[in-house]
């Protein structure tokens, strides 16, 4: 037996050894490792500290009310011919073409027109509007933005009072659209119209008149 062992080549020697090498350094590993582990201080992670801003909540607008359609209008009644003849007394004053007597008539409206309450004004001629380019412009730029955002237009129907100068000295809103933010809009557009004051016998005069102003995106 120890005359074949002297034939093994140095590879055999240590394949057959190898085994309790192998043990050797895994035991020796393991003590190793606990030792470093049994004498390793304890580690501690620092307080984590977040330094994020705190974001405000946005808050939406208040919620939009979409008011009804409009009432349909009352067809208004058909005139009805009248049925009797009239009579044979029944006379009609001939009037000359040169008569003067309407410059003695006094005006149909008061001397003084009332500026706060809309009433009725005498007048040949209703005011004409000039700068309409200008009111277009003023309806753009004066649409509030909310309601431009979603969509929304809407129509203010107003009581103007124009003056015998063609300036708008005083707006009402007749009709609302629904919406104050319209309501007060329109208000301030009718500041910037300026008119061809209406006529009363060749003579301007200031009267009270209705204008829709119309907000639309289209």
């Amino acid at each position: 037996m120890t005359r074949a062992r002297q034939f093994l080549t140095a590879h055999e020697v240590f394949k057959r050894g190898s085994r309790s090498r192998t043990s050797v350094a895994i035991l020796a590993a393991v003590a190793i490792h606990a030792t470093v582990f049994a004498f390793m201080p304890p580690f501690e992670a620092p307080a984590f500290a977040s330094d994020t801003e705190v974001i405000g909540i946005l808050e939406l607008p208040p919620e939009i009310v979409v008011p009804p359609p409009p009432e349909a209008i009352v067809r208004p009644a058909e005139p009805r011919l009248a049925v009797d003849a009239p009579g044979s007394d029944a006379t009609i004053d001939v009037v000359p073409f040169n008569d003067e007597r309407w410059r003695r008539m006094s005006p149909g409206h008061p001397t003084e027109p009332s500026v706060d309450t809309p009433t009725w004004i005498q007048r040949d001629q209703d005011p004409r509007l000039l700068n309409l380019a200008e009111v277009r412009g003023e309806l753009e730029r004066l649409y509030p933005a909310l309601l431009r955002e979603a969509g929304i237009g809407g129509v203010v129907v107003l009581w103007i009072f124009v003056g015998d100068e063609g300036r708008a000295q005083r707006a009402q809103v007749y009709r609302s659209s629904g919406y104050p933010a319209f309501d007060h809009a329109a208000r301030r557009v009718a500041g910037s119209m300026r008119f061809a004051p209406a006529q009363n016998r060749d003579q301007p005069v200031g009267v009270w008149i209705q204008i829709p102003v119309e907000f639309t995106t289209r």
